[in-house]
C-alpha cells in the first residue's frame, strides 16, 4: 500500500532533492570552468562574459567565491577601469570588509573557483 508523506516528510524531500540539484549544479560549474582555457579569456569582454555567467549560476545555487587570497564569501567579477594596466581586464575576487568593498587578487588569467555557500543565504 502506498501512504503518502506527511506535509513535513514531503517539505524534507523537496529540500534533499533541491540540495542534489544544487550539488550537481555545482560540479557543472567547477567542470565546465575547468574546460576553459586561459586563451579562451584574453579580452576585457571575454573576462564578463565569462563572470556574468558564472554570478548567474552561482546566484542561482545560493554560493559566492571564495577569495583566493582571504577565504571570504567573494563575487569572482572582471574589471578594465580598475586595473588600467592590463588591457584585457581582469579578474579579482569583490566582497564586503569590515563593511567596505574590497577587491582582491586581481588576475589576466582565470583564478581558482571554489564555490562555498553563501552565508547571506544559509546563516
Amino acid at each position: 500500500m502506498n501512504e503518502t508523506p506527511s506535509p513535513l516528510e514531503a517539505f524534507d524531500t523537496l529540500r534533499s532533492d533541491l540540495v542534489s540539484q544544487h550539488s550537481d549544479a555545482k560540479g557543472r560549474l567547477q567542470t565546465l570552468y575547468g574546460t576553459l582555457g586561459n586563451e579562451d579569456v584574453q579580452t576585457y569582454e571575454q573576462k564578463r562574459a565569462v563572470v556574468t555567467r558564472i554570478q548567474r549560476v552561482m546566484q542561482e545555487i545560493s554560493h559566492k567565491a571564495k577569495c583566493t587570497r582571504c577565504g571570504l564569501p567573494a563575487i569572482l567579477n572582471a574589471s578594465l577601469l580598475q586595473f588600467r594596466m592590463y588591457d584585457g581586464g581582469v579578474f579579482h575576487f569583490d566582497h564586503n570588509e569590515n563593511g567596505t568593498l574590497v577587491s582582491h587578487d586581481p588576475s589576466i588569467t582565470l583564478p581558482e573557483l571554489i564555490p562555498i555557500p553563501d552565508p547571506e543565504i544559509y546563516d
